[in-house]
């Protein structure tokens, strides 16, 4: 027993490595030019991904009363038009938290526009929030009338599900072109997690080289030594992700952890504390910063307590 167990271990090990390896090595570059193909895959993923989502919602709208369902399985849940419970939209503050600290790329894009402007960055962000809005509308709706409200797991796997109304609808009409659709979709989105740690890991690790420059030391190590400095807190941070992939923890709870501790960090409390330990400060400004910290660790305390508490 013991020999499996420890086999199962190194197992376990040695597929994590493999799996952070090459994700690790793509963070490491000296600047996101070089990965930008990245972000043209993952645009061209995800979207694929909405609209097989979304014809799966108009597959399940024409044929909703046309296919006999097995016996214990329902054909779907009542949507949901409002939400009177201001509590579920409080816990619901660490997603929001979450997608809004992805877009802290746009950071890191202006640094390297050609021109940057106002009107060119105003530009790149407006066409950005354009684009992921739609492919969001594809994704919700087509979500929520082939599945239903409340599912406890990934769209793409309840679309899959034989206990639920879709699965025999897509089987009986269609066959298994949908479910090949959706089978590439899985796919496709495991290569987006891998190609979008890099370009996560770029703006995360200027934000933490740009904290320690607060230090007079620190800031003349890190210009003196920008690229170690940069493999350095990219390796400490793949490190702290590789101890984590042995946490057994659901993809929600995983967010969830991300969203209260670094989104909240890095977009609030470690700004707001940089501008006070700045040399050119205001009175009003450094009441406000204050103000943002107090809030910041409140909410992220409270958030690790609630996701603690599941």
């Amino acid at each position: 027993m013991e020999d499996i167990i420890e086999n199962s271990t190194k197992a376990d090990i040695l597929f994590s490595l493999a799996v952070i390896a090459a994700p690790a090595l793509l963070s490491s570059m000296k600047d996101l030019k070089k990965i930008n193909f990245a972000s043209f895959f993952c645009t061209v993923a995800v979207f694929y991904m909405a609209f097989v989502i979304f014809a799966c919602g108009a597959i399940a709208l024409a044929f909703r009363d046309a296919v006999v369902l097995p016996k214990g399985v329902a054909r779907g849940t009542k949507l949901v038009a409002v939400n009177n419970d201001f509590s579920k939209v409080f816990k619901a503050v660490f997603k929001y938290i979450f997608a809004l600290s992805c877009q802290q790329n746009m950071v890191r894009v202006f640094s390297l526009m050609k021109k940057r402007t106002v009107k060119s960055g105003t530009k790149v962000a407006a066409i950005a929030v354009a684009v992921g809005s739609f492919a969001y509308f594809l994704v919700a709706n087509g979500g929520y009338i082939a599945a239903g409200n409340g599912q406890p797991e990934s769209i793409l796997d309840e679309l899959e599900n034989p206990g639920k109304a879709f699965a025999h609808i897509a089987e009986q009409k269609v066959g298994r072109i949908v479910g090949r659709g959706i089978e590439v979709a899985k796919l496709e989105m495991v290569l987006v997690l891998f190609v979008g740690y890099p370009l996560q890991m770029h703006p995360t690790r200027d934000s933490i080289l740009t904290f320690l420059s607060i230090n007079s030391r620190a800031k003349s190590f890190i210009s003196r030594n920008r690229r170690v400095s940069e493999v350095s807190v990219t390796s400490l941070m793949s490190g702290l992700v590789f101890l984590g992939s042995f946490m057994k923890m659901k993809y929600e709870k995983v967010t969830d952890f991300i969203a209260v501790t670094a989104s909240y960090y890095i977009m609030y409390t470690l700004p707001s504390l940089a501008y006070i330990l700045s040399s050119k400060k205001k009175r009003y400004n450094v009441a406000i910063s204050v103000g943002v910290i107090i809030f910041s660790l409140f909410v992220s305390f409270y958030g690790l307590y609630t996701i603690s508490a599941k």
